[in-house]
């Protein structure tokens, strides 16, 4: 089970596991968006980006 906002819309529960699945990837590749779009705003470059994801998942 889910429970979403869409803003000016209101809030939903889901209960059907595909729908859950895809609004967790759609979350996920928002927030994704957001701090890539974000790090590049603070002069990291790609490649600087994957190494530093790495690192983190590494440890």
């Amino acid at each position: 089970m889910l429970v979403y906002t869409k803003r000016g819309q209101g809030t939903f529960i889901v209960d059907e596991p595909e729908i859950v699945l895809e609004l967790r990837q759609e979350m996920v590749l928002d927030r994704v968006a957001t701090f890539v779009r974000e790090m590049v705003e603070f002069g990291f470059s790609h490649d600087e980006l994957l190494k530093i994801i790495e690192k983190y998942l590494s440890e």
